[in-house]
């Protein structure tokens, strides 16, 4: 039992009670408790886990490429608490403990969640000592550090996480690669922005049929509904504005099927939407949908066998040119490490706002703690700075290298506002800046079938939408969008 400096009244949250303790109190429990006395003791921990896995590997039990997931976790959560024992360190964690749900689905948890990147950071700025290597020798600070990645931008949002300070410089950067961008004067770090493709940034000087990318928002379909997945519009699966969303966002895919060759990628904004939107859909929408394209989900709780086993069968349907269609959810598996490249993704489909969970204690801890050390609102731009990072991550999966083309739609009201000033800095800039905004399914599937018969040399015909009634659907409302059409 900690000693409770810092010992919050329980609370529940999502069906289970949580305590919240201070990272004195945390790390006063792997110290007393767990027996981690300092960082020492964690390093010949993790010596005597390198000599098993050596002996494993020797006695012919193991390979150097598949290794005992046990001494995985084990080795992970030595390194993880060997950051908590650093000195000051504590100051940036908090301990907590979740109790088991009231329908006993979930057990108890015990959570060590650190609120700022500085802690890892700094062992790599002022020396560290290494570990799981077999020796835990003494590592001098880092030279140089290269940060590479397609969603580290805003840079000030992402240095002061690290723990630096960005300014503005006069200093030049090769134009014909990069574009000027703020440096830092802590640690002599420079923040730049590297082009994705340099034919996308100058595809509005090319001919239509060489552009690489459409990007289009598409803020309504189904005769005026809007593509509104908020918790507060779609909340309630049951409730008649939630039945209009699916139509409307049924009839927007099914356009995308008809319009698009190959592989269509739908990223949802969690499980719970997409499984909403299926069990809607039922047979009648999932049917005539595959009807198109067959449909791939990625399920909650897939094992990685599975993933990759549903991945693999999913890229054999999208080569052929009715292709398939996969439905993935941001920050799963598929949304941050699989490689669609060509025909596997020629239409990335973007579906709600991916927002963290805001109930989860670790989120308002972490929410709290920006707000407290960088101003009122610093909390929630963190926040808005976490969905966006999801964004772009699965609009990544889109153009993978220099001849790959597609399109990237944004399905949902909230995702673009073409009026907003100053623009929204969080969206990737290389697809932000040729957004264009639709009204309708229909004005989507012309837009899609005319971009693709130009990109395919070799066409096959393509179909012209047929017209169906719409389930469950209201007159539009004349206070929402103008000009709305629908032939779906």
């Amino acid at each position: 039992d900690p000693s409770p400096l810092m010992r919050q009244e329980p609370h529940w949250c999502e069906g289970r009670q949580v305590r919240v303790w201070s990272g004195t109190d945390a790390a006063h429990l792997v110290r007393e408790v767990i027996g981690l006395i300092s960082c020492d003791t964690v390093d010949a921990n993790c010596k005597i886990l390198w000599k098993l896995r050596k002996t494993l590997i020797e006695e012919g039990l193991e390979s150097g490429a598949v290794r005992s997931d046990m001494i995985n976790d084990l080795e992970a959560l030595l390194i993880k608490l060997r950051f908590l024992l650093l000195d000051d360190a504590s100051s940036h964690y908090r301990l907590i403990v979740r109790g088991t749900s009231r329908n006993d689905s979930l057990g108890a948890s015990l959570s060590f969640c650190c609120l700022s990147g500085t802690v890892a950071m700094r062992t790599l700025l002022h020396g560290q000592r290494a570990v799981g290597l077999g020796e835990a020798s003494y590592l001098k600070p880092a030279r140089s550090m290269l940060l590479l990645s397609g969603t580290l931008r805003p840079f000030n949002l992402c240095a002061r996480e690290l723990g630096f300070t960005l300014f503005e410089t006069d200093n030049e950067i090769s134009p014909t690669v990069f574009e000027k961008e703020e440096k830092s004067r802590t640690y002599e770090a420079s923040a730049i922005k590297a082009v994705h493709l340099k034919s996308i940034e100058n595809q509005t000087s090319l001919r239509y049929e060489d552009y690489q990318l459409l990007a289009l928002h598409v803020p309504v379909a189904a005769g005026g509904t809007e593509l509104d997945a908020s918790h507060r519009n779609i909340n309630d699966p049951d409730a008649p504005c939630a039945q209009r969303y699916f139509d409307a966002l049924a009839q927007a895919i099914y356009g995308i099927a008809l319009a698009t060759p190959n592989g269509v990628l739908v990223f949802f904004k969690s499980y719970k939407l997409l499984e909403d939107t299926l069990n809607y859909w039922n047979t009648q929408w999932r049917t005539k949908i595959s009807t198109v394209k067959p449909l791939f989900v990625e399920e909650r709780n897939l094992t990685g066998d599975d993933f990759d086993s549903r991945v693999r069968d999913y890229k054999i349907h999208a080569k052929s040119q009715s292709g398939a269609i996969l439905l993935a959810v941001m920050r799963g598996r598929a949304a941050e490490g699989a490689d669609f490249k060509d025909e596997a993704a020629r239409v990335v489909a973007i579906v709600g706002l991916p927002y963290p969970p805001l109930l989860d204690t670790a989120i308002q801890l972490k929410k709290d703690h920006e707000d407290r050390i960088h101003g009122s609102s610093a909390g929630n731009k963190w926040y808005a700075a976490e969905a966006w990072r999801s964004i772009n991550q699965a609009a990544g999966r889109l153009i993978r290298h220099h001849h790959d083309f597609g399109a990237l739609i944004l399905l949902d009201k909230a995702l673009f506002n073409k009026n907003q000033k100053p623009p929204n800095e969080l969206m990737s800039d290389w697809y932000a800046r040729h957004l264009e905004t639709l009204n309708g399914a229909t004005s989507l599937y012309t837009r899609l079938r005319d971009f693709f018969a130009h990109k395919t040399k070799s066409a096959t015909k393509v179909v012209d939408p047929p017209r169906t009634t719409v389930l469950n659907q209201r007159p539009p409302n004349s206070s929402t969008h103008h000009g709305t059409e629908s032939l779906f």
